[in-house]
């Protein structure tokens, strides 16, 4: 039978039994060694966990009725919190944390700002300087039977105070346990509920937590060989830059004001963060994807990108099955932890828009995009994990599944037009003359897009060229090409209009933008267009 007391209430608190098993998912990514529920030698922790050879006391409390904890109602008769801390963490090395949906900012504002000071005295004379904040050090203290100031700045310095409501505490257990078990979250989650109400006063290894959960069916997800995964993430990152630069204007990267806008907002971020890179059809999304790689890659120290494309891949229903199409050995998620080993990590997801119901498309592949994501948010405990999807402006602006994808709190970042001095850099690189041009071609040139049109359609640039719209862009450009397949095809007769109808027909059946190579080779070599997969 549990002891009195706390355990008995513990058992009845639906948000500590969260919080507890938040933890247990926690140790289980690799947090901690172990956890004891209601430890009888301790009086005001639900639970003491071991991390790194050290205790970590754990106090969780739904709220406070006036919606928020006071330094006063911490050590009320009924609550006595602050004078717990004391008494725990007097004489070691222990740490405490205070979880709450209340926000308890008096004593959250002295500790963080005991562990931004590097001395006491630098703590009371600059850190503290403010009238309310010393005044609330001086009832800390009295409360903690008036110890003295660099006592009471050395335990705030162990002390953090967490604020999370139940419903994010809920969804963030969900995500870790997405990103560790193949089974239905809710299930396992069923099951480590049961086993932290079975453990009372019991010490849980994460081994031992391990074997418990295997006993049960539900086996932790992990890579054949950790060591393969850090070139694994090269090589498919590798493929997909690959493959981009290939879009590149003339083959070369034009520098974009949103990949510094991205980089710059990456930078502001503490635990991971989710982004969306987006714009117009033809707006050079994917050259500011490939800007933003090399830049990450080019810093003092690097940091480790997977990124790969939606439309190039077959619908499948689970992440397992995303990465082995990858190359992969498991969910890319996973493998790209494995890789970061602790470090900053970037997940990209480019052609967001290949599973998007706006377009028509593979829609049904949006379930194992989802629980991409999903684990992506579960491992943000284990590294700082950021997560940029990039998809066009129609889709992201008209599928509202795409954008529950991603945390409420998300960041957009849209790919704009050239500007008019950029096109006329560029036409100037390649032997034209801007004043050759009406202003509205030079319009019409802001996209990249249209642009890279234009340089790939054989204008003479010593002639005014001669285009109004966007569609006799493309007529240009489609002639052009269909001239070059006849002259390399002769002196057979090309298939232009043969090989369009099978590659149209071949895309519409898989609702993929691309297709297989070998579909083509009923033709001969020299009638197919170039760049198919």
């Amino acid at each position: 039978m549990p002891l009195p007391g706390g355990p008995t209430d513990k058992l009845g608190n639906r948000y500590e039994l969260w919080w507890t098993v938040s933890e247990l998912v926690r140790m289980l990514h690799g947090q901690a060694e172990s956890i004891r529920i209601e430890d009888p030698g301790v009086t005001k922790a639900e639970f003491v966990v071991v991390s790194e050879g050290r205790r970590v006391l754990h106090q969780a409390k739904r709220s406070h009725q006036d919606g928020k904890w006071s330094l006063a109602s911490l050590a009320s008769s009924d609550v006595q919190l602050l004078q717990g801390m004391f008494t725990e963490l007097s004489g070691n090395d222990a740490r405490f944390v205070f979880a709450s949906g209340s926000d308890a900012r008096e004593l959250a504002e002295l500790a963080d700002r005991a562990r931004q000071a590097p001395t006491p005295d630098e703590f009371e004379l600059q850190f503290i300087g403010g009238k309310e904040q010393k005044a609330n050090f001086d009832k800390l203290r009295k409360h903690w039977k008036n110890a003295d100031a660099a006592t009471a700045y050395e335990m705030l310095r162990r002390i953090e105070v967490r604020t999370i409501d139940e419903r994010t505490l809920e969804e963030e257990v969900q995500w870790g346990l997405r990103a560790l078990f193949l089974a239905d979250a809710d299930t396992v989650c069923a099951e480590l509920r049961c086993i932290a109400e079975d453990s009372i006063h019991q010490t849980i290894t994460r081994q031992g937590l391990i074997a418990r959960l295997g006993q049960r069916g539900f086996m932790l997800r992990r890579l054949a060989t950790l060591d393969a995964a850090t070139p694994l993430v090269g090589e498919v990152t590798e493929r997909y830059l690959e493959v981009a630069r290939r879009k590149l204007i003339r083959k070369s990267l034009i520098p974009r004001a949103a990949t510094q806008t991205l980089l710059e907002r990456l930078s502001g971020y503490a635990r991971g963060s989710d982004f969306v890179l987006t714009g117009k059809a033809g707006a050079g999304k994917t050259g500011c994807v490939i800007e933003f790689i090399e830049a990450l890659r080019a810093r003092s120290v690097p940091i480790v990108v997977l990124a790969f494309r939606l439309d190039r891949l077959d619908p499948v229903s689970t992440t397992a099955e995303l990465g082995q199409q990858l190359g992969l050995e498991e969910s890319p998620t996973l493998v790209l932890a494995a890789a970061a080993n602790a470090r900053e990590a970037v997940l990209v997801v480019d052609q967001l828009d290949a599973v998007s119901t706006a377009s028509g498309r593979s829609s049904d592949f949006l379930e194992a995009v989802e629980g991409l994501l999903a684990e992506a948010r579960g491992l943000r405990d284990r590294l700082k994990l950021h997560v940029v999807v990039v998809s066009r402006a129609f889709d992201w602006d008209n599928d509202h599944r795409l954008r529950r994808l991603l945390s409420e709190k998300h960041m957009k970042v849209e790919v704009a037009e050239f500007s008019p001095g950029e096109v006329k850099t560029v036409l100037s690189a390649e032997g034209f003359r801007a004043e050759l041009f009406q202003q509205r071609q030079l319009e019409l040139l802001r996209l990249p897009q249209n642009l890279s049109l234009f340089l790939d359609a054989s204008f003479d640039p010593e002639k005014a060229p001669t285009f109004n719209t966007a569609k006799e862009l493309f007529d240009r450009y489609w002639h052009e090409k269909r001239r070059a397949v006849a002259e390399r095809a002769a002196p057979l007769p090309e298939k232009w209009t043969d090989v369009v109808q099978l590659l149209c027909e071949e895309m519409t059946l898989t609702q993929q933008l691309s297709v297989p190579r070998e579909k083509l080779d009923r033709f001969a070599g020299d009638c197919a267009p170039r760049g198919c997969t």
